[in-house]
């Protein structure tokens, strides 16, 4: 089971995340990007992602970033409900990414 839960169409959604290591330290994401994508099939293309959005990096050296979501008609949860997959990427500096996290959604 993947780490977002309580997803619901149309409802904001907030949430923050501290990355660390195997040993639970902190990584270190200055002037990384860290994106949440979800799309229909985990195979699809990202162009194809009904949400893509980066995130803010609040404390990076820290390792922490928060994803903001907005909610309502028109916003970026107003889906059609069904499955979805998502996953968490971090890109380094030189864009090589590193996914953190995935699963799936209802």
């Amino acid at each position: 089971m993947g780490l977002i839960h309580d997803f619901y169409r149309r409802d904001a959604k907030k949430w923050s995340m501290t990355f660390t290591d195997k040993d639970d330290n902190p990584i270190n994401i200055t002037n990384s990007t860290v994106t949440f994508t979800m799309k229909v099939n985990p195979d699809d293309d990202d162009s194809l992602a009904v949400i893509q959005k980066n995130a803010t990096l609040t404390d990076p050296t820290n390792g922490v970033a928060r994803f903001e979501l907005t909610g309502g008609v028109g916003g970026d949860t107003d889906v059609t409900p069904r499955e979805y997959y998502y996953d968490i990427i971090i890109f380094d500096p030189s864009n090589q990414p590193t996914t953190v996290d995935n699963s799936k959604l209802q």
